[in-house]
């Protein structure tokens, strides 16, 4: 395996060079359960152990605690999101994608869980939409849009927002980033009565020994925050984001399943891991290898619009890439 480990290892490191902001942490584990070896490295300006906000990482760890309800009844997949959210009952759909606001029809069904982890909330990113897009600005005007970054909005504020914008095609029909985990968040505090860092603490992250991961950073260890860039998600250079970002002491008031997480990689290794064994932690089971099989299967159809990298994140890897 070693010959893999150097492969990797020349790759990053060339990455590395490229890069306007230098520095990057990767992982890589060989072997089989029980018997794994793990190994890490830094080339660049971080450290192995920087706590680094990981962004849209968020996303399959919050799948993962949604699924873990879901095997305990807490809610089902197929519940309808007006169950927990009655302000999103009778959503309205743009007769025409990308058309005026005030031209909208009735949604053939309701909004499910399952279309929320499957980018399905009909409010997002749209990597299609064209110049003054009704939609996409009526979504940044009311604040709705997160990026590297929780929503500055609180959840409830956020949910009534949502219930006043159309959807942009039929559930079940689209597909647009990031917006349906803001939306998934709301959903499982209204379904369990708990705050999101909570849900993600019991049901994922203690059970797998992830005691570096949350969203927010004990004083004693800013100094392991390193700078991070990250586009401004309405256009304009790169955000920089200072070492030891002060912001990250105060827990937020939307803990977003689409974003915000702070890790370090070997946490996110142990996640990793735990999909690799089909569901197991170090202590016993935390999904069923039927949610993990979920997890890894492609739930675009045919009629979706096909998913593309939204222009936040185009921007982003220009910026990385593009040196001082």
């Amino acid at each position: 395996m070693r010959g893999l480990f150097d492969g990797v290892s020349a790759e990053m490191r060339s990455a590395v060079q490229g890069m306007r902001f230098p520095g990057l942490v990767w992982s890589l584990t060989t072997g089989e359960r029980g018997g794994r070896r793990v190994t890490l490295e830094a080339p660049g300006e971080v450290s192995v152990d920087a706590l680094i906000r990981i962004a849209s990482v968020t996303k399959p760890i919050a799948a993962a605690a949604t699924l873990a309800l879901a095997e305990d009844g807490v809610l089902a997949l197929d519940d309808p999101v007006e169950r927990f959210v009655p302000a999103w009952a009778g959503r309205r759909v743009l007769a025409t994608r990308h058309g005026p606001l005030t031209a909208t029809v009735p949604a053939d069904r309701s909004t499910t869980v399952r279309d929320l982890l499957a980018m399905g909330f009909g409010l997002g990113y749209d990597a299609s939409a064209p110049e003054g897009d009704a939609l996409s600005a009526a979504t940044a005007a009311a604040g709705l849009y997160s990026d590297g970054r929780v929503p500055r909005l609180d959840p409830a504020t956020w949910a009534e927002g949502a219930a006043g914008l159309p959807m942009a095609h039929q559930p079940g029909q689209g597909w647009l980033y990031q917006s349906s985990f803001d939306a998934l968040t709301v959903v499982l505090q209204a379904a369990t009565g708990q705050c999101f860092d909570v849900i993600l603490r019991q049901r994922i992250l203690d059970p797998l020994g992830m005691a570096e991961t949350g969203y927010t950073v004990p004083a004693e260890k800013l100094s392991r925050v390193p700078r991070h860039g990250f586009p401004h998600s309405a256009g304009g250079p790169a955000e920089i984001l200072p070492a030891g970002d002060g912001s990250l002491l105060e827990p937020p008031s939307f803990p977003s399943a689409a974003t915000g997480l702070v890790s370090t990689v070997a946490d996110l290794m142990r996640f990793a891991t735990m999909l690799l064994d089909g569901g197991r932690g170090p202590d016993g089971r935390v999904l069923t290898e039927d949610s993990v099989r979920a997890m890894a299967t492609d739930t675009t159809t045919e009629g979706m619009s096909s998913p593309e990298p939204p222009q936040y994140l185009q921007r982003f890897w220009r910026a990385v890439r593009t040196p001082a």
